[in-house]
């Protein structure tokens, strides 16, 4: 899709009451990745990913886990609860989840796990066996499915980027924070307000495994633009070529790793991702001159700290 295009719908339908709704309608019409059938062995992936960063050190599963952007399919969420972990919160300072999503990624999921998808993997057999039965119900209302996935041990929770974690991370004993392709999307003014809040508050020895994204989000859907043609501008003009279902920060992967490094953490892991195109020399903004030339072939990065 024309990166123009998605930006009108977009400006047009999200400021508006049940714009997130219709805008997630026009999109599994546009975007045959606006279906969770899209993600699941992406999202299996990243799960497994914050699975194994916890069991390098520990031999039973997190018993409570807080996963930073809930988006329109929580399939991260189900698959660490199908793994075992006691509980997720799982929390969004955007109400993207809703009963259709949802009940799509219940499904989609419980097809998958029937058909055999990941045969190698050991699922908690009672949350399984309720994951299938559920997907065979019509579905319910959202308080509902809502209800459902308490069963299973996850929590679902909304905050406003002003207010932050402050109020999940005093409520529960975090074990270990994740997030997928979605620090990026922080403003960079809550950035460190965030990871400040989480290193105050949460126990020693937690862990906190995130996989971020570093790709211009434009080049997600149309084919005309590279994964870092947006480092050529300057904020006021990316600012005015994003809209807030694009809004990202653009920061490279040796500014996230002093960030965390900042906020006190100690890094367990780095793992850089590079760019999966071949990238033609261009000129970068001026915000960008005195980064490590490395910065700039790094697609993806999985990194895993610790609270001392």
């Amino acid at each position: 899709m024309n990166w123009k295009l998605r930006k009108f719908l977009q400006d047009t339908l999200l400021n508006r009451p049940n714009g997130i709704k219709i805008y997630g309608s026009v999109m599994n019409f546009l975007n045959k990745s606006h279906q969770p059938e899209y993600w699941l062995d992406d999202k299996f992936t990243h799960s497994e990913f914050h699975w194994s960063a916890y069991q390098r050190g520990n031999q039973q599963p997190p018993e409570t886990v807080l996963e930073i952007g809930t988006g329109w399919f929580p399939l991260v969420p189900l698959f660490l609860s199908l793994r075992g972990v006691k509980q997720i919160i799982t929390a969004d300072a955007n109400p993207h989840l809703n009963k259709t999503s949802l009940f799509k990624t219940i499904q989609a999921l419980a097809q998958a796990i029937q058909e055999e998808r990941w045969i190698n993997c050991r699922w908690e057999e009672e949350r399984k066996n309720a994951l299938i039965s559920y997907s065979n119900q019509p579905i319910q209302p959202f308080e509902s499915q809502i209800q459902f996935l308490s069963g299973i041990g996850i929590v679902y929770r909304t905050f406003s980027p002003k207010e932050g974690l402050t109020a999940i991370l005093t409520t529960y004993k975090i074990d270990q924070v994740v997030s997928n392709n979605t620090l990026n999307c922080v403003e960079e003014q809550y950035i460190f307000q965030y990871l400040e809040s989480l290193f105050k508050h949460l126990p020693h020895k937690s862990l906190l495994s995130h996989h971020i994204d570093l790709t211009d989000p434009r080049s997600h859907t149309d084919p005309h633009i590279n994964s870092i043609d947006f480092l050529q501008y300057n904020d006021l003009k990316w600012k005015s070529m994003e809209s807030r279902g694009l809004s990202v920060n653009r920061l490279r992967a040796s500014e996230w790793i002093n960030l965390f490094e900042k906020a006190g953490f100690k890094l367990l892991e780095v793992e850089p991702i590079p760019f999966k195109e071949q990238l033609n020399t261009m000129s970068f903004d001026a915000r960008f001159a005195h980064l490590p030339e490395r910065d700039f072939q790094i697609g993806w990065l999985k990194i895993i700290v610790q609270k001392p």
